[in-house]
């Protein structure tokens, strides 16, 4: 992408999720994440359900009408904090490395703050290079909070 390239930071809407499907697909099948067990029809009901969560707020940067970057979410207020829950953030692979998601992620944290948003929260790996993307742009690991989990 050339530095003169004109883009769009704007809500996403449901007329994005096709998109949002594919660069999913495409982001998370492949290195670093390398997910080969995504299946499409998983991924869509996935955007799906979270467009009809209450509170849901999506962001997406278009040029034209060309999806870049996604970043799909929750609003809440948790306990004394107005925030933001990253569920999905993801740019397309041509462009990833190339500073667009830092920008993406500074620029979507520029409009919650004005609103008032108090934090963004998400949940990551330590083994894959988004987690030194997080630390790079000034998030930390919560210490006292762990995701857990049990496999059925």
């Amino acid at each position: 992408m050339s530095a003169d390239t004109v883009t769009e930071l704007r809500p996403m809407e449901e007329c994005h999720c096709g998109a949002c499907v594919a660069m999913m697909l495409d982001v998370f099948r492949n290195p670093p994440w390398s997910y080969e067990w995504l299946q499409p029809d998983r991924i869509t009901a996935y955007v799906a359900d979270l467009l009809r969560t209450p509170r849901f707020r999506g962001f997406v940067l278009l040029c034209g009408e060309a999806l870049l970057a996604a970043c799909l979410g929750v609003e809440s207020d948790y306990f004394a904090a107005a925030a933001y829950e990253i569920k999905e953030i993801f740019v397309a692979r041509e462009l990833q490395g190339q500073g667009v998601g830092g920008a993406f992620l500074d620029d979507i944290e520029a409009i919650l703050a004005e609103e008032g948003k108090s934090c963004v929260t998400l949940n990551t790996q330590r083994t894959i290079p988004a987690f030194r993307f997080y630390e790079r742009h000034g998030y930390s690991v919560a210490p006292e909070t762990v995701m857990m989990s049990k496999r059925l």
